[in-house]
Protein backbone atom coordinates (compact mmCIF):
# COMPACT_ATOMS: atom_id res chain seq x y z
CA UNK A 1 0.00 0.00 0.00
CA UNK A 2 1.46 3.68 -1.35
CA UNK A 3 2.19 5.91 2.22
CA UNK A 4 0.02 8.90 1.50
CA UNK A 5 1.73 12.37 3.06
CA UNK A 6 -0.36 14.34 4.92
CA UNK A 7 -0.63 17.33 2.45
CA UNK A 8 -2.08 14.71 0.25
CA UNK A 9 -5.02 13.76 2.48
CA UNK A 10 -5.69 17.46 2.88
CA UNK A 11 -5.88 17.67 -0.92
CA UNK A 12 -8.24 14.93 -0.47
CA UNK A 13 -10.40 16.72 1.87
CA UNK A 14 -10.77 19.42 -0.60
CA UNK A 15 -12.05 17.28 -3.32
CA UNK A 16 -14.46 15.24 -1.06
CA UNK A 17 -15.64 18.94 0.18
CA UNK A 18 -15.70 20.11 -3.42
CA UNK A 19 -18.39 16.86 -3.76
CA UNK A 20 -20.40 17.89 -1.20
CA UNK A 21 -20.54 21.45 -2.28
CA UNK A 22 -21.83 19.95 -5.73
CA UNK A 23 -24.18 17.43 -4.21
CA UNK A 24 -26.15 20.09 -2.33
CA UNK A 25 -26.97 22.64 -4.55
CA UNK A 26 -28.14 19.32 -6.53
CA UNK A 27 -30.43 19.15 -3.43
CA UNK A 28 -28.55 15.77 -2.56
CA UNK A 29 -28.81 16.29 0.97
CA UNK A 30 -28.27 12.60 2.19
CA UNK A 31 -25.19 11.79 -0.08
CA UNK A 32 -24.24 15.36 0.10
CA UNK A 33 -23.78 15.28 3.96
CA UNK A 34 -21.87 11.78 3.79
CA UNK A 35 -19.22 13.72 1.66
CA UNK A 36 -18.82 16.65 4.24
CA UNK A 37 -18.06 13.96 6.61
CA UNK A 38 -15.21 11.83 4.69
CA UNK A 39 -13.89 15.24 4.04
CA UNK A 40 -13.15 16.03 7.59
CA UNK A 41 -12.47 12.47 7.93
CA UNK A 42 -9.32 13.09 5.72
CA UNK A 43 -8.28 16.23 7.08
CA UNK A 44 -7.92 14.20 10.29
CA UNK A 45 -6.14 11.82 8.77
CA UNK A 46 -3.90 14.39 7.45
CA UNK A 47 -3.43 15.83 11.11
CA UNK A 48 -2.93 12.29 13.09
CA UNK A 49 -0.67 11.19 10.61
CA UNK A 50 1.25 14.25 10.58
CA UNK A 51 2.14 13.35 14.51
CA UNK A 52 2.60 9.70 13.38
CA UNK A 53 -0.72 8.24 14.67
CA UNK A 54 -2.34 5.57 12.61
CA UNK A 55 -5.58 4.46 12.97
CA UNK A 56 -7.92 2.01 10.57
CA UNK A 57 -10.90 2.80 12.04
CA UNK A 58 -12.88 5.77 11.25
CA UNK A 59 -14.53 6.52 15.06
CA UNK A 60 -10.74 5.94 16.02
CA UNK A 61 -9.28 8.78 13.33
CA UNK A 62 -12.52 11.33 14.48
CA UNK A 63 -12.31 10.31 17.71
CA UNK A 64 -8.71 10.72 18.89
CA UNK A 65 -7.90 14.17 16.65
CA UNK A 66 -8.37 15.84 20.11
CA UNK A 67 -5.37 14.03 21.82
CA UNK A 68 -3.09 16.09 20.26
CA UNK A 69 -3.17 19.56 22.45
CA UNK A 70 -2.30 21.56 19.68
CA UNK A 71 -5.31 20.39 17.23
CA UNK A 72 -7.83 20.76 20.13
CA UNK A 73 -6.63 24.03 21.20
CA UNK A 74 -7.41 25.13 17.62
CA UNK A 75 -9.62 22.99 15.83
CA UNK A 76 -13.66 21.83 17.01
CA UNK A 77 -11.98 18.50 17.53
CA UNK A 78 -15.89 17.11 18.48
CA UNK A 79 -17.13 18.24 14.92
CA UNK A 80 -15.37 15.22 12.90
CA UNK A 81 -17.15 12.86 15.37
CA UNK A 82 -20.60 15.07 14.89
CA UNK A 83 -20.45 14.37 11.31
CA UNK A 84 -19.94 10.71 11.80
CA UNK A 85 -22.78 10.61 13.59
CA UNK A 86 -24.30 12.71 10.65
CA UNK A 87 -23.17 10.44 8.23
CA UNK A 88 -24.45 6.94 9.58
CA UNK A 89 -27.80 8.39 10.41
CA UNK A 90 -27.79 9.35 6.58
CA UNK A 91 -26.64 5.52 5.37
CA UNK A 92 -28.61 3.63 7.82
CA UNK A 93 -31.66 5.43 9.47
CA UNK A 94 -32.00 7.62 6.06
CA UNK A 95 -31.89 10.01 7.86
CA UNK A 96 -32.52 13.70 5.93
CA UNK A 97 -30.98 16.61 6.90
CA UNK A 98 -32.49 19.62 6.79
CA UNK A 99 -31.06 21.49 3.70
CA UNK A 100 -29.35 24.46 5.90
CA UNK A 101 -28.04 22.18 8.05
CA UNK A 102 -26.30 20.77 6.03
CA UNK A 103 -24.84 23.80 4.21
CA UNK A 104 -24.02 25.39 7.49
CA UNK A 105 -22.13 21.85 8.51
CA UNK A 106 -20.52 21.91 4.57
CA UNK A 107 -19.27 25.47 6.03
CA UNK A 108 -17.80 24.79 8.55
CA UNK A 109 -16.38 21.71 7.28
CA UNK A 110 -14.57 24.01 5.05
CA UNK A 111 -12.85 25.94 8.13
CA UNK A 112 -12.13 23.00 9.47
CA UNK A 113 -10.11 21.77 6.59
CA UNK A 114 -8.28 25.14 6.21
CA UNK A 115 -7.21 25.53 9.52
CA UNK A 116 -5.93 21.94 9.70
CA UNK A 117 -3.87 22.47 6.35
CA UNK A 118 -2.50 25.89 8.68
CA UNK A 119 -1.29 23.30 11.41
CA UNK A 120 0.43 20.60 9.22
Amino acid sequence: MKEVRPQEWIEIAYSRLEDAQFLLVDERVRTGTAQVYFAVYYACRALLEEEDFYFERHASVTGNVGRVTRYRERLDTSFPTAMQYRREQCDYELFAPDPDDADRWCRKAERFIERAETLL
